[in-house]
């Protein structure tokens, strides 16, 4: 995916954008916002929180959620 080589290679604006790409395409994907909100989390801590909230509202029961919550 695109979206985590840009990530990885700290272009966080590029993969926000991709991400936000790819949400729109997969609106229901809890990955796509949790990769979102990680590259938020670089730019905008705001925009990384929201994200980190639609992950809790797609899979609230996921292990993973409730390390998000704290």
């Amino acid at each position: 995916m695109a979206g985590l080589n840009l990530l990885e290679n700290k272009q966080y604006l590029e993969a926000r954008n991709s991400f936000t790409e790819a949400i729109k395409i997969q609106p229901q994907n809890a990955h796509l916002y949790e990769a979102r909100a990680t590259a938020n989390e670089k730019i905008n801590l705001k925009e990384s929180l929201l994200d980190a909230n639609m992950v809790i509202q797609l899979t609230p029961t996921s292990a993973r959620v409730s390390l998000l919550r704290f």
